[in-house]
């Protein structure tokens, strides 16, 4: 872990490539989902690991592309995608209605 912390400490722009890492531990991952870099954030999206909770946290993101990743993510959560129901973004809420269907 403490390799992980250095590394994103130290190189900034090596984050990309530890969000791209594929034994990247949750922990990183927790900390690169609020990074500057929007790239960075899309690549921890594409991430099966994801928790519930750290996609909930996504899903508040102002980049489009990553609020759309998160609607199609195997692990969010039902009430993750009730928010996003009202997107900004028309594209988002029908993955979204698609994804809930017809009972809510």
């Amino acid at each position: 872990m403490d390799v992980w912390h250095d590394v994103i400490n130290r190189y900034p722009d090596a984050r990309m490539w530890v969000a791209q890492n594929k034994t990247v531990p949750l922990e990183i991952l927790a900390i690169l989902v609020s990074d500057a870099d929007a790239e960075v954030r899309r690549m921890v999206v594409m991430k099966r690991k994801l928790t519930p909770d750290l996609l909930d946290q996504l899903a508040m993101d102002d980049d489009e592309s990553i609020r759309m990743r998160v609607a199609m993510h195997k692990n969010v959560a039902e009430e993750t995608l009730q928010r996003l129901r009202d997107d900004s973004w028309d594209r988002i809420r029908e993955v979204v209605t698609e994804r809930l269907g017809d009972s809510n």
